[in-house]
């Protein structure tokens, strides 16, 4: 395995290495709240309208995406290089941005990484690298925790090696493990759930086991809301725990817990903006005219928006940047594996209950991401779901492609490779870099 590891590892370096500042989604607000909370300052939300300085504002000149291909020549010569976070005027700027409603545990821990930085006397680009290393961190311990998932679904370590790959190489998750977002926070949190989930199985759930649960669905939570989907898991979870009476009060028992941890949260939001989770977030950084739909289309094209989640692991690398694979591969990508999910879900439904869990564990992550667009389209916010939402669940939709493969999963792994080079070669050298083969 340590082979397998250490691939796993070179891949997300490169990712590292060869994606420029700020070319991932949302990097500039998520970088903009660690800043704040490095000075125990506590972001709000910007609102339509208003015009506000931000630290990243001395970024965008040299790092929009316009500006490609990038250098490393341009990069590490701009007069950034000169500069250190400890120089900036913080009087000048309003500590408000669009990404200032998510939950503050991400940037929390942040702060550790920025303040290091400082002591360490790095210039603005290495301090932004230095930070990126959060997300890594955040990567690496998810990795480790889906090996661990992955030994007790799988028998062998022949069967491990292959959706290991296809989940740890995939464009989107490395995407993800090097980009200054909580994404690959709540993914961490809401994996070690699961790990705890399949190991309580078939053991009854003391005080401890439910303080661990609900203690880490609200880290999860408290990386990014979205990780409340967790709640719906364990309700589920309760009706296959053979071990355990009395589950009223034990969901009960869960619920306080939980509720106990994402509470300062709760409370922070209703002193500084009044409201216990800020709503509004979801159309604010949306900028165009807004068009309602009535419920009935709601639903339709919010489940419709489910689409796009599965194809942008087909190597989805932009949002500003609009790097992705031909449209066939596009398609071609999610419905293949799609067929192969069902096929593998068909093969080993009635084994034991772990496997259920799996798909409980899904398809409450597909729900809540099924309300939120039904929830846009409400609004009239036009949103994509994007595939980085879906990352907490991408683990549990490889094991049962793998499944769906039988004896052939070991393709998985050539292909979880292939594809990673492919990604790399084809559309990240080529679109941010100007390197054509």
């Amino acid at each position: 395995m340590k082979k397998i590891f250490f691939l796993i590892f070179f891949a997300w370096f490169l990712f590292y290495i060869f994606t420029p500042p700020f070319q991932t989604p949302d990097e500039e607000g998520h970088y903009e709240n660690i800043f704040w909370f490095s000075h125990l300052v506590y972001p709000q939300v910007e609102k339509k309208g208003e015009k506000n300085y931000h630290f990243v504002d001395q970024f965008i000149p040299f790092f929009n995406f316009k500006n490609k291909p990038f250098s490393f020549k341009k990069i590490f010569s701009s007069p950034l290089i000169k500069k250190s976070s400890k120089e900036v005027n913080i009087k000048k700027l309003t500590p408000k941005n669009l990404q200032a409603y998510h939950p503050p545990l991400y940037p929390i821990i942040g702060t550790i990484f920025f303040k290091m930085a400082e002591i360490l006397n790095f210039n603005l680009i290495f301090q932004f690298y230095f930070i990126r290393l959060l997300s890594g961190f955040f990567y690496f311990l998810m990795v480790f925790i889906v090996y661990y998932i992955l030994k007790i679904i799988f028998k062998q370590e022949k069967e491990i090696i292959p959706a290991l790959l296809f989940f740890s190489l995939n464009p989107q998750i490395l995407r993800a493990g090097i980009s200054i977002n909580p994404d690959i926070a709540i993914s961490f949190f809401s994996y070690l759930f699961l790990y705890f989930l399949l190991i309580f199985l078939n053991q009854k759930l003391t005080l401890k086991k439910i303080l661990i649960l609900s203690f880490t669905a609200g880290l999860s939570t408290l990386s990014k809301f979205s990780g409340i989907f967790n709640v719906l898991v364990f309700i589920a979870y309760l009706f296959f725990h053979k071990k355990t009476k009395n589950k009223l009060l034990i969901f009960f028992m869960f619920f306080i817990i939980f509720f106990i941890t994402i509470l300062p949260w709760i409370l922070t939001n209703l002193k500084i903006n009044k409201t216990p989770i800020v709503s509004e977030a979801f159309i604010t950084a949306e900028y165009r005219n807004l068009k309602p739909l009535s419920l009935v289309p709601a639903i339709f094209f919010g489940f419709f928006e489910l689409r796009h989640t599965l194809m942008h692991y087909a190597g989805f690398l932009g949002a500003t940047n609009e790097i992705y694979p031909p449209k066939i591969f596009f398609v071609f990508y999610p419905t293949f594996l799609t067929i192969l999910f069902f096929l593998g879900v068909i093969k080993v439904f009635n084994r034991e209950n772990k496997i259920k869990i799996l798909l409980i564990c899904l398809f409450s992550l597909i729900l809540f991401l099924s309300i939120l667009g039904i929830y846009f389209k409400i609004l009239g916010v036009s949103w994509d779901l994007q595939g980085r939402y879906f990352i907490p669940g991408f683990l549990v939709f490889t094991i049962f492609v793998s499944f769906g493969f039988g004896r052939y999963s070991n393709f998985l792994k050539y292909f979880s490779i292939i594809h990673f080079l492919y990604a790399f070669i084809l559309l990240m050298l080529p679109n941010f870099w100007g390197i054509a083969f």
